[in-house]
Protein backbone atom coordinates (compact mmCIF):
# COMPACT_ATOMS: atom_id res chain seq x y z
CA UNK A 1 0.00 0.00 0.00
CA UNK A 2 1.32 3.42 -0.99
CA UNK A 3 1.90 5.85 1.88
CA UNK A 4 1.28 9.31 0.49
CA UNK A 5 3.04 12.36 1.91
CA UNK A 6 1.83 15.89 1.29
CA UNK A 7 3.52 19.24 0.79
CA UNK A 8 0.93 21.96 1.28
CA UNK A 9 1.89 25.53 0.40
CA UNK A 10 -0.95 27.61 1.87
CA UNK A 11 0.25 31.18 1.33
CA UNK A 12 -0.09 33.58 2.79
CA UNK A 13 -1.71 35.79 0.17
CA UNK A 14 0.42 38.54 -1.34
CA UNK A 15 3.68 36.64 -0.82
CA UNK A 16 4.54 35.76 -4.46
CA UNK A 17 2.08 32.84 -4.52
CA UNK A 18 1.12 33.41 -8.18
CA UNK A 19 4.78 33.44 -9.22
CA UNK A 20 5.47 30.23 -7.27
CA UNK A 21 2.42 28.50 -8.76
CA UNK A 22 3.44 29.46 -12.30
CA UNK A 23 6.92 28.01 -11.76
CA UNK A 24 5.49 24.81 -10.29
CA UNK A 25 3.02 24.49 -13.17
CA UNK A 26 5.84 24.65 -15.70
CA UNK A 27 8.19 22.32 -13.79
CA UNK A 28 8.75 18.62 -14.35
CA UNK A 29 8.49 16.45 -11.25
CA UNK A 30 10.19 13.19 -10.44
CA UNK A 31 8.19 9.94 -10.81
CA UNK A 32 5.90 9.31 -7.84
CA UNK A 33 5.12 12.99 -7.27
CA UNK A 34 1.77 14.49 -8.24
CA UNK A 35 1.57 18.26 -8.52
CA UNK A 36 -1.98 19.56 -8.84
CA UNK A 37 -1.87 22.91 -10.70
CA UNK A 38 -3.48 25.71 -8.72
CA UNK A 39 -6.30 26.47 -11.17
CA UNK A 40 -7.19 22.79 -11.44
CA UNK A 41 -7.19 22.41 -7.67
CA UNK A 42 -9.08 25.66 -7.04
CA UNK A 43 -11.87 24.87 -9.50
CA UNK A 44 -12.23 21.25 -8.40
CA UNK A 45 -10.97 19.63 -5.21
CA UNK A 46 -10.20 22.92 -3.47
CA UNK A 47 -13.72 24.22 -4.07
CA UNK A 48 -15.25 21.03 -2.69
CA UNK A 49 -13.04 21.27 0.41
CA UNK A 50 -13.94 24.93 0.95
CA UNK A 51 -17.66 24.26 0.61
CA UNK A 52 -17.43 21.18 2.89
CA UNK A 53 -18.83 18.96 0.14
CA UNK A 54 -16.38 16.15 0.81
CA UNK A 55 -15.12 14.56 4.00
CA UNK A 56 -12.20 12.61 2.52
CA UNK A 57 -9.74 13.00 -0.32
CA UNK A 58 -10.43 11.18 -3.62
CA UNK A 59 -8.76 7.84 -4.31
CA UNK A 60 -6.59 9.09 -7.20
CA UNK A 61 -4.55 11.16 -4.74
CA UNK A 62 -3.27 8.03 -3.05
CA UNK A 63 -1.89 6.44 -6.20
CA UNK A 64 1.17 8.66 -5.66
CA UNK A 65 3.91 8.61 -3.04
CA UNK A 66 4.01 12.38 -2.86
CA UNK A 67 1.48 15.15 -3.55
CA UNK A 68 2.33 18.86 -3.88
CA UNK A 69 -0.43 21.47 -3.56
CA UNK A 70 0.06 25.23 -3.67
CA UNK A 71 -3.15 27.11 -2.88
CA UNK A 72 -3.27 30.14 -0.60
CA UNK A 73 -7.07 29.95 -0.39
CA UNK A 74 -6.69 26.89 1.83
CA UNK A 75 -5.94 29.54 4.46
CA UNK A 76 -9.08 31.47 3.58
CA UNK A 77 -9.98 34.42 1.37
CA UNK A 78 -7.61 37.33 0.79
CA UNK A 79 -9.87 39.76 2.66
CA UNK A 80 -9.76 37.31 5.57
CA UNK A 81 -6.06 38.10 5.83
CA UNK A 82 -7.01 41.14 7.89
CA UNK A 83 -8.10 38.72 10.61
CA UNK A 84 -5.14 36.39 10.06
CA UNK A 85 -7.29 33.59 8.65
CA UNK A 86 -9.43 32.49 11.62
CA UNK A 87 -10.87 29.51 9.67
CA UNK A 88 -7.70 28.18 8.04
CA UNK A 89 -7.55 25.18 10.37
CA UNK A 90 -11.07 24.15 9.32
CA UNK A 91 -10.07 24.00 5.65
CA UNK A 92 -7.06 21.85 6.52
CA UNK A 93 -8.89 19.25 8.62
CA UNK A 94 -9.27 16.97 5.60
CA UNK A 95 -5.47 16.43 5.71
CA UNK A 96 -5.40 15.78 9.47
CA UNK A 97 -4.75 12.04 9.34
CA UNK A 98 -1.89 12.34 6.88
CA UNK A 99 1.68 13.56 7.15
CA UNK A 100 4.08 15.83 5.35
CA UNK A 101 4.97 19.48 5.44
CA UNK A 102 2.93 22.67 5.41
CA UNK A 103 4.67 25.75 3.98
CA UNK A 104 3.80 29.30 5.03
CA UNK A 105 5.38 32.59 4.01
CA UNK A 106 4.80 35.44 6.47
CA UNK A 107 5.08 39.15 5.77
CA UNK A 108 5.36 42.36 7.76
CA UNK A 109 1.94 43.37 9.12
CA UNK A 110 2.28 46.94 7.83
CA UNK A 111 2.52 45.58 4.25
CA UNK A 112 0.41 42.46 4.48
CA UNK A 113 -2.82 43.95 5.81
CA UNK A 114 -3.27 46.73 3.22
CA UNK A 115 -2.19 44.41 0.38
CA UNK A 116 -4.77 41.82 1.41
CA UNK A 117 -7.43 44.44 1.85
CA UNK A 118 -6.90 45.79 -1.67
CA UNK A 119 -6.85 42.29 -3.15
CA UNK A 120 -9.98 41.24 -1.31
CA UNK A 121 -11.98 44.34 -2.11
CA UNK A 122 -11.05 44.26 -5.78
CA UNK A 123 -12.79 40.89 -5.98
CA UNK A 124 -16.03 42.15 -4.43
CA UNK A 125 -18.82 44.38 -5.67
CA UNK A 126 -18.32 47.05 -3.01
CA UNK A 127 -15.48 48.22 -0.83
CA UNK A 128 -15.32 48.47 2.94
CA UNK A 129 -13.40 50.97 5.03
CA UNK A 130 -9.94 49.98 6.17
CA UNK A 131 -9.61 49.45 9.91
CA UNK A 132 -6.24 50.90 10.90
CA UNK A 133 -6.34 49.40 14.40
CA UNK A 134 -3.87 46.60 14.93
CA UNK A 135 -5.77 43.28 14.73
CA UNK A 136 -5.86 41.04 17.77
CA UNK A 137 -4.64 37.98 15.89
CA UNK A 138 -1.02 37.51 14.83
CA UNK A 139 1.02 35.09 12.74
CA UNK A 140 1.68 33.16 15.97
CA UNK A 141 -2.07 32.52 16.42
CA UNK A 142 -2.49 31.40 12.82
CA UNK A 143 0.49 29.05 12.89
CA UNK A 144 -0.53 27.59 16.25
CA UNK A 145 -3.95 26.67 14.88
CA UNK A 146 -2.42 25.10 11.77
CA UNK A 147 0.00 23.06 13.88
CA UNK A 148 -2.92 21.81 16.00
CA UNK A 149 -5.00 20.96 12.91
CA UNK A 150 -2.14 19.06 11.25
CA UNK A 151 -0.33 17.26 14.08
CA UNK A 152 1.65 14.98 11.73
CA UNK A 153 2.95 17.81 9.55
CA UNK A 154 6.15 19.81 9.94
CA UNK A 155 5.55 23.55 9.79
CA UNK A 156 7.98 25.35 7.50
CA UNK A 157 7.90 29.12 7.75
CA UNK A 158 9.86 31.72 5.81
CA UNK A 159 9.93 35.50 5.65
CA UNK A 160 8.76 37.24 2.49
CA UNK A 161 11.72 39.61 2.67
CA UNK A 162 14.04 36.62 2.05
CA UNK A 163 12.23 35.45 -1.08
CA UNK A 164 13.57 37.82 -3.73
CA UNK A 165 16.83 36.47 -5.11
CA UNK A 166 16.23 33.09 -3.45
CA UNK A 167 13.17 31.97 -5.38
CA UNK A 168 14.65 28.65 -6.50
CA UNK A 169 15.59 27.68 -2.95
CA UNK A 170 12.08 28.19 -1.59
CA UNK A 171 10.25 26.64 -4.56
CA UNK A 172 12.39 23.50 -4.31
CA UNK A 173 11.63 23.41 -0.59
CA UNK A 174 7.88 23.63 -1.23
CA UNK A 175 8.20 20.63 -3.55
CA UNK A 176 10.46 18.84 -1.03
CA UNK A 177 13.23 18.60 -3.64
CA UNK A 178 11.00 16.59 -6.01
CA UNK A 179 11.46 18.87 -9.04
CA UNK A 180 13.43 17.19 -11.81
CA UNK A 181 13.45 20.26 -14.05
CA UNK A 182 12.57 23.73 -12.78
CA UNK A 183 10.09 25.68 -14.89
CA UNK A 184 11.01 29.07 -16.31
CA UNK A 185 8.93 32.21 -16.74
CA UNK A 186 10.03 34.40 -19.63
CA UNK A 187 7.95 37.42 -18.70
CA UNK A 188 7.32 39.20 -15.42
CA UNK A 189 4.10 37.80 -13.93
CA UNK A 190 4.10 39.97 -10.82
CA UNK A 191 1.06 42.17 -10.44
CA UNK A 192 1.84 45.82 -9.94
CA UNK A 193 1.09 47.26 -6.50
CA UNK A 194 -1.53 49.96 -6.38
CA UNK A 195 -0.24 53.42 -5.63
CA UNK A 196 -2.23 55.65 -3.30
CA UNK A 197 -3.29 57.79 -6.28
CA UNK A 198 -4.54 54.70 -8.16
CA UNK A 199 -6.42 53.48 -5.11
CA UNK A 200 -8.21 56.82 -4.59
CA UNK A 201 -9.29 56.88 -8.24
CA UNK A 202 -10.43 53.25 -8.09
CA UNK A 203 -12.43 53.71 -4.90
CA UNK A 204 -14.26 56.68 -6.42
CA UNK A 205 -15.48 54.52 -9.30
CA UNK A 206 -15.82 51.02 -7.87
CA UNK A 207 -19.48 51.20 -6.77
CA UNK A 208 -20.50 51.91 -10.38
CA UNK A 209 -18.58 48.98 -11.91
CA UNK A 210 -19.15 45.26 -12.16
CA UNK A 211 -16.20 42.93 -11.30
CA UNK A 212 -14.98 42.64 -14.89
CA UNK A 213 -15.01 46.41 -15.44
CA UNK A 214 -13.29 46.94 -12.10
CA UNK A 215 -10.51 44.52 -13.03
CA UNK A 216 -9.93 46.35 -16.32
CA UNK A 217 -9.88 49.73 -14.58
CA UNK A 218 -7.49 48.42 -11.93
CA UNK A 219 -4.95 47.37 -14.58
CA UNK A 220 -5.24 50.73 -16.32
CA UNK A 221 -4.83 52.71 -13.10
CA UNK A 222 -1.87 50.57 -12.01
CA UNK A 223 -0.23 51.33 -15.35
CA UNK A 224 -1.06 55.05 -15.28
CA UNK A 225 -0.17 55.57 -11.60
CA UNK A 226 2.44 52.87 -10.85
CA UNK A 227 3.61 52.55 -7.27
CA UNK A 228 7.16 53.85 -7.04
CA UNK A 229 9.14 57.01 -6.48
CA UNK A 230 6.59 59.29 -8.13
CA UNK A 231 3.43 57.66 -6.79
CA UNK A 232 3.84 56.18 -3.27
CA UNK A 233 2.39 52.73 -2.60
CA UNK A 234 -0.99 52.70 -0.88
CA UNK A 235 -0.77 52.53 2.90
CA UNK A 236 -3.41 53.57 5.43
CA UNK A 237 -0.91 53.81 8.29
CA UNK A 238 1.01 56.69 9.81
CA UNK A 239 4.78 56.42 10.33
CA UNK A 240 4.24 55.73 14.03
CA UNK A 241 1.73 52.98 13.27
CA UNK A 242 4.09 51.39 10.77
CA UNK A 243 6.91 51.53 13.32
CA UNK A 244 4.68 49.90 15.95
CA UNK A 245 3.58 47.12 13.58
CA UNK A 246 7.12 46.45 12.37
CA UNK A 247 8.39 46.21 15.95
CA UNK A 248 5.61 43.75 16.75
CA UNK A 249 6.43 41.74 13.64
CA UNK A 250 10.09 41.44 14.63
CA UNK A 251 9.06 40.20 18.08
CA UNK A 252 6.67 37.68 16.57
CA UNK A 253 9.32 36.44 14.13
CA UNK A 254 11.61 35.73 17.09
CA UNK A 255 8.83 33.72 18.78
CA UNK A 256 8.05 31.85 15.55
CA UNK A 257 11.72 31.09 15.01
CA UNK A 258 11.86 29.63 18.50
CA UNK A 259 8.72 27.51 17.99
CA UNK A 260 9.05 26.35 14.38
CA UNK A 261 12.27 27.76 12.98
CA UNK A 262 12.37 30.42 10.25
CA UNK A 263 13.74 28.92 7.04
CA UNK A 264 16.46 31.19 5.69
CA UNK A 265 18.38 30.67 2.41
CA UNK A 266 21.31 29.45 4.50
CA UNK A 267 19.17 26.90 6.37
CA UNK A 268 20.07 23.27 5.89
CA UNK A 269 16.71 21.53 5.44
CA UNK A 270 16.44 18.03 6.88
Amino acid sequence: MTVTEFDLHIGAHKTATTYIQNILRMSKFRPGTLYIPMQEFRSGLGREIGRKKISKLPDYIFKNNHVVISEENLSGAALGGLNLYPRAHNNLKIFRNFSGRVHVCIRRYSEFFPSCWIEGNLRKVSTSSFEVNFPQRTWNDYLGEIAAALPNFKIRVWDYEDFRGNESFYIKMIANQSIAEMGQIKTNTARASLSHAAFVALKACTEFLDPKERAILTRRLAKKFPAGEIYPKFSPYSKDEISFMDDRYREDVMDIDSSYGIIRPSTRIA
